[in-house]
């Protein structure tokens, strides 16, 4: 999948346009990660996780564009790191209803260890402003 997106030709849309709506998924992408920061609940990891995923599928598209690799590399391991911390979270769930304290609590544990990881490595994924990076890519 990520070899085909990659290949798409984008010769219908306009450049304007892609652009346009990549800085729009980006900005939500980093209006996500600001509400993690105020309160990283995992239902707001999980929104997190979905605008991850879509921008790292749209960077996919425009691989040509100059830092795009990076980005690309940055969305994947987010990605990857959300993903364990829902899988986390779901298993925690099933820990509450077996009633295993212990498990819930080493599960805790690693969540708690993600958390910083998670968000820093966010950070450095949404580190420009959409203004400045919709100019960047303009040029």
């Amino acid at each position: 999948m990520e070899r085909s997106i990659g290949a798409l030709k984008l010769a219908r849309l306009g450049r304007s346009d892609v652009l346009r709506a990549y800085v729009k998924s980006y900005r939500a992408g980093r209006k996500c990660l600001k509400a993690c920061h105020d309160n990283p609940a995992p239902d707001r990891l999980h929104a997190l996780r979905k605008r991850v995923k879509r921008l790292f599928y749209e960077s996919l598209a425009l691989h040509t564009v100059p830092g795009m690799g990076r980005r690309i590399r940055r969305s994947r391991k987010l990605g990857h790191l959300l993903g364990e911390d829902h899988d986390l979270v779901t298993l925690m769930g099933l820990a509450r209803r077996a009633r295993e304290k212990k498990v819930g609590k080493r599960i805790a544990r690693k969540r708690a260890k993600m958390e910083p990881r998670i968000l820093k490595l966010g950070d450095k994924l949404f580190r420009k402003r959409p203004k400045r990076m919709k100019r960047k890519l303009d040029s």
